[in-house]
Order: C-alpha cells, then sequence, then structure tokens
C-alpha cells in the first residue's frame, strides 16, 4: 500500500469508526453507488443489470428505515459469473459487486469493517481506471505507480468524496434524517466513478 493511500485510509478508519452502525450501511452503500456506473458498462443490455440497481434501491430504503434487507443470494450468482471474466471491465464488474456485498453485509451484521471495505474496493476501482488508462497510454513506467496514482484528480476526487460523506453522515443524529440520507444517495450517483 503506498504512502500515500496509507494517509487517506489514516484519515478516513477513524471518522468512519465513529459513525453509527446505521450509517455505516449508507457509508458503504454511498460507495457501492458510485462504482455503479462501472458494473453498468460490463453488463450491457443482460438483465443483471437490472438486479445490481434493485439492490442498491432496496439498500438505500433499508437504511432510510423504509424497506427491507436485500436478498445477497441474486448478487452473489451474478458475481460468479462475473469472477469467470479476466478483462478489465470484470475487474471493475467485480468490484461493484464487492462493494454491494460488503454493504449488504453491512447492513445485515453491523460491522465497520464492511464499510471500510467497502471504501476501500471503491478507491481500488478508481485506481484501475488511473492504472488502465495510463497503461493505454504508455504513461505508467514508475514502479510508485499507485503514489502517483493517488494524486490523480479522479482518486483525489474519490478520497474527498469519502471523507465528506463521514462528515456528513457525522451529523445524523441518534433519530436519523432522511434527508441527509438522501442528499447522500443524490450525490453518490451524481458522482459515479469513470466507465
Amino acid at each position: 500500500m503506498s504512502e500515500q493511500r496509507q494517509r487517506h485510509v489514516r484519515a478516513l478508519t477513524p471518522n468512519v469508526r465513529a459513525l453509527r452502525p446505521a450509517q455505516w450501511t449508507v457509508f458503504a452503500t454511498a460507495c457501492a453507488e458510485r462504482m455503479h456506473p462501472r458494473y453498468l458498462r460490463f453488463a450491457g443490455d443482460n438483465g443483471s443489470k437490472d438486479v445490481v440497481r434493485v439492490t442498491l434501491d432496496a439498500l438505500w430504503a433499508y437504511a432510510s428505515g423504509v424497506g427491507r434487507l436485500p436478498r445477497l443470494a441474486p448478487i452473489r450468482e451474478i458475481h460468479g459469473h462475473v469472477v469467470a471474466n479476466q478483462g478489465a471491465h470484470g475487474q471493475d464488474a467485480r468490484g461493484t459487486l464487492e462493494a454491494l456485498i460488503e454493504a449488504v453485509h453491512c447492513a445485515a451484521r453491523p460491522d465497520v469493517h464492511h464499510a471500510l471495505t467497502a471504501a476501500e474496493i471503491a478507491l481500488d476501482g478508481i485506481l484501475l481506471h488511473v492504472h488502465l488508462h495510463a497503461s493505454t497510454n504508455n504513461e505508467r513506467h514508475e514502479s510508485d505507480w499507485e503514489d502517483q496514482a493517488m494524486l490523480h484528480p479522479l482518486v483525489t476526487k474519490e478520497c474527498n468524496r469519502q471523507l465528506a460523506d463521514a462528515a456528513l453522515l457525522a451529523t445524523i443524529d441518534a433519530h436519523g434524517d432522511r434527508g441527509v440520507q438522501e442528499a447522500l444517495r443524490v450525490a453518490a450517483r451524481g458522482e459515479a466513478q469513470p466507465t
């Protein structure tokens, strides 16, 4: 893990740990939501994209206290098919599904580890994108590519978004604030990772 990435993890971890368990689910779901367009690029026109969207929407509803916990079986089945695809888009799709699985686990059995893992997976998705772009353009020559990639504007944006999400969630009182959760959901959809 690069020094830049370690700094981000050290900054993010105490902020996420300070949140309440229900907020961990919202945080993890926001990370998965930003990755969703990357999954859509892989899925194309097959029906699995609908399953992923429905699961994300169900998680947002569950986090708001108005829905049921989504089932993991359909996502795990899709994940099994995606793992078999070794291409770059397959890696993107796998990351999206893994972040989504972590968010569902976080909702089912609140554990800060699931929220932090979803954040790591989201960051990995951006780093993969930057790495592939640099490789395509023959820009990746240095052995310390992750340190350099961590300074890329897209990576910085994801890191800042994660910190901002944790800070925003910390403002929600014990009874919850659906307005803040809805704002976070809309922001996550609007700040989706590049495809």
